[in-house]
């Protein structure tokens, strides 16, 4: 039995390797933004043998901070971060304006800031893309008039990961804008515009 479950183990991680493989290869655009609460970008960027074109790596911050973030991530790229408290665990936690960010992979304030500097430089404004993991503690529920208000900021892609089957309902699965199709898109990501997942 145990050899099986090995066997079966080895053979979805090679079907999985090999399907990385061939995203990686069929990526049209390699210099997408991941601008995101989770570490979800990261995972996407190391994934992908990608370079990280984002603050938003290896850190966290609510959804609703997300999404101020995304609608005004020049005046939070340009404002200046101010550590103000650790994490449970430690890690440091800063304020920019009126958003925290928990930095739960540094050790330090200076560590934290270093990556964030190094990283805000990278950014791509021109080709940006927003995902949104749902947090429950947040309590809030983010319209459809507030996602296309980022769309209208310039992002190509929105993926906003829900926690049920019931908060997946309040979207529809395609969201188009009026002016027409994808300039680029992403296949794991799905090929909508708007793309709703429950996790």
């Amino acid at each position: 039995m145990k050899t099986i479950k090995l066997l079966t183990k080895r053979v979805a991680n090679f079907f999985y390797a090999m399907y990385i493989k061939f995203q990686i290869l069929t990526i049209r655009r390699k210099d997408f933004t991941i601008i995101c609460n989770t570490c979800i970008g990261g995972v996407i960027y190391h994934r992908l043998k990608m370079q990280f074109l984002s603050p938003t790596i290896n850190m966290w911050m609510t959804s609703s901070d997300c999404i101020k973030f995304a609608l005004n991530i020049e005046e939070y790229i340009n404002a200046s971060v101010n550590f103000v408290d650790n994490d449970v665990d430690g890690t440091p936690v800063a304020q920019i304006n009126d958003i925290q960010l928990h930095f739960n992979h540094e050790r330090n304030n200076e560590e934290a800031l270093a990556k964030w500097n190094r990283r805000k430089k990278r950014i791509n404004y021109d080709n940006l893309v927003l995902i949104v993991r749902e947090i429950k503690e947040d309590n809030v529920v983010i319209s459809e008039q507030t996602f296309f208000s980022i769309f209208e900021k310039g992002y190509k892609k929105i993926i906003y990961l829900v926690n049920s089957k019931k908060d997946k309902n309040v979207f529809s699965k395609e969201i188009k804008l009026e002016n027409g199709e994808n300039d680029w898109d992403i296949d794991f990501l799905g090929g909508d515009k708007m793309c709703v997942f429950v996790v």
